[in-house]
């Protein structure tokens, strides 16, 4: 919480001092962008929660998978 004082707080004096009004909201806009992506990269998704979601819905799958080949089993028995 304290990163976003340290980069918002100058961003908006400037802002506020140096960007005519008609332009202030895209400088916000635009910043808004850079800030988003630094906080992507220094703070990237986990990989293993990932991982983990992906092999609960790969078993979901296979045993969905599964299910509907011994339904067609018992009926062409």
């Amino acid at each position: 919480q304290k990163a976003q004082w340290v980069f918002w707080i100058p961003v908006q004096l400037l802002n506020f001092r140096f960007v005519p009004v008609r332009h202030q909201l895209n400088v916000v806009l635009a910043t808004s962008v850079v800030w988003t992506a630094l906080l992507s990269a220094w703070y990237p998704p986990e990989d293993d929660e990932q991982e983990g979601e992906k092999k609960e819905l790969k078993g979901e799958i296979v045993a969905s998978v599964e299910m509907e080949e011994e339904e067609k089993g018992r009926r062409t028995d």
